[in-house]
């Protein structure tokens, strides 16, 4: 592993993409932690207390958007955060990018099976 990634959180409220996920990095990376968050205000908390080295964020979830966290002038995240979304277009992508996401990834059972990669390749 060229980079050092001990630590991944999960920012997502859809189980099956977290456990797709999680074997992804399982399969690849055994050695990572996979921490997962179901919200901005549970993924507020966990960054505090335990800081992880990339998040990997769901752009829609229950208690607002990706880019309320990206947008923050007040509190700007100490790691990368690659954003996905289910729907993905070239404006939602170029606003995500703008607002500090490190990439944008439309979800499916593909990119989830390749997300230790593309964590990888966005970190070099």
């Amino acid at each position: 592993m060229p980079v050092d990634l001990a630590q991944v959180l999960v920012v997502e409220d859809d189980l099956a993409h977290i456990e797709a996920i999680t074997r992804a990095f399982a399969r690849v990376f055994p050695d990572t932690r996979i921490r997962c968050a179901g919200n901005l205000a549970e993924y507020r908390r966990v960054v505090v207390s335990d800081p992880p080295d990339v998040v990997l964020m769901d752009l829609n979830l229950p208690d607002g958007r990706a880019l309320d966290v990206l947008s923050d002038p007040t509190t700007p995240p100490p790691f990368p955060i690659l954003i996905m979304t289910a729907h993905g277009d070239e404006t939602r992508a170029v606003e995500a990018m703008k607002a500090g996401a490190l990439d944008y990834i439309v979800k499916s059972p593909e990119t989830f099976a390749a997300m230790p990669q593309t964590v990888m390749r966005a970190l070099r």
